[in-house]
């Protein structure tokens, strides 16, 4: 992949990507990384979108609209253990191996870039797709096609108070503890 990036600017040079978790250059790896980092904020590559969220719709050969919603999630409320039962936790095993080089990384990281994907159990449909009724109104950030034939991308910026309040309601509604027990017929006695 990186002879196809080159020199460009790319995530791919500020991420460790699994592939490369076992060589043996972690250390000059993680460097890199942050050398990156650095080198993408001072010349501007980057810049400063200020608070808010991104709408997300991306289309695919496999799909032709997978909406998503990009948010800051506080990883203090994140717990990877098989038994977890947090708001936040893995769908799947987490190799405990892998953690170190990534825990490095962000240890001197000039930016945070997780790559994290979070399900919501959402029937009603009323975190994401609210925002997407109304996205005209949002700023429009990013319209592009994905490299490799990974399809196409459009991010809105959603900066406004009532929209970003809308969001953390519903997601507020969605994580209850009896709201949750409920649908799920958990953590009752009956």
């Amino acid at each position: 992949m990186s002879n196809i990036v080159n020199d460009e600017p790319s995530t791919l040079n500020i991420t460790f990507p699994e592939v490369y978790l076992e060589d043996e250059d972690k250390p000059q790896r993680i460097q890199n990384i942050q050398a990156y980092m650095s080198k993408y904020l001072e010349s501007g590559i980057l810049e400063d979108q200020g608070e808010g969220l991104i709408l997300v719709d991306r289309k695919s050969s496999h799909a032709e609209s997978r909406k998503g919603l990009m948010i800051a999630l506080d990883l203090e409320s994140y717990d990877y253990s098989k038994e977890s039962q947090t708001l936040i936790r893995a769908t799947e095993g987490t190799v405990i191996d892998r953690l170190p080089p990534r825990i490095q990384i962000r240890k001197d990281a000039s930016i945070e870039l997780p790559h994290i994907m979070v399900l919501i159990d959402d029937e009603k449909r009323t975190v994401i797709e609210p925002l997407f009724a109304q996205k005209d109104k949002y700023e429009l950030v990013y319209d592009t096609d994905l490299m490799m034939n990974g399809g196409h991308i459009t991010g809105y910026k959603v900066n406004d108070e009532a929209s970003i309040n809308q969001v953390l309601a519903a997601l507020k509604t969605l994580g209850q503890k009896d709201v949750f027990q409920k649908k799920y017929n958990v953590g009752n006695d009956k």
